[in-house]
């Protein structure tokens, strides 16, 4: 099953944000939202310099562990970056809600059980090679989430169109 759950992790978490949509908006605009939003998406472009393309497939694989930039604060900057977007989609959707605790509290599990099936993953390479070196070109970092940046973007238009309803 956790197999299944990382092949399939953008599928899984566009249901939970459109299951967010059902629910009824909030009328209130949280301004918390948009800071939580430009930290999740720095946190992400700074661990995507770091990490590089092969974790943008749908199978688990790393050539190599990383241990530079946010990946020596965090142990999973791209979850953490992750669960912070989608809790600010939800501040911003239904404001602070009993809606937005349930998803944020849902999508924290989803991730948790990512994160251990990818830590099962890494403990079976000891010892694996480790980097410390990144690389700086922001732009192409940018450029090869093209798809969680237009989804994430999109989800913000629909959340923006769904309030002035």
């Amino acid at each position: 099953m956790l197999e299944n759950l990382y092949r399939y992790r953008g599928f899984i978490s566009a249901g939970l944000a459109l299951l967010l949509l059902l629910s009824p908006p909030a009328q209130k605009f949280e301004m918390l939202a948009v800071p939580l939003f430009v930290f999740s998406a720095s946190l992400r472009i700074w661990a995507r310099m770091h990490i590089g393309l092969h974790s943008r497939g749908s199978e688990l694989c790393a050539p190599q562990i990383v241990k530079s930039g946010p990946y020596s604060l965090f142990k999973h900057p791209l979850y953490l970056s992750n669960w912070l977007a989608g809790a600010s989609f939800a501040i911003l959707y239904s404001g602070f809600s009993e809606i937005c605790a349930i998803f944020c509290l849902v999508y924290l599990v989803f991730l948790l059980l990512l994160a251990f099936k990818e830590n099962s993953f890494l403990k079976e390479m000891q010892p694996a090679p480790q980097i410390g070196a990144f690389e700086p070109r922001i732009i192409k970092s940018i450029l090869s989430d093209k798809w969680t940046w237009f989804s994430q973007f999109f989800f913000i238009f629909l959340i923006l169109v769904v309030k002035t309803l």
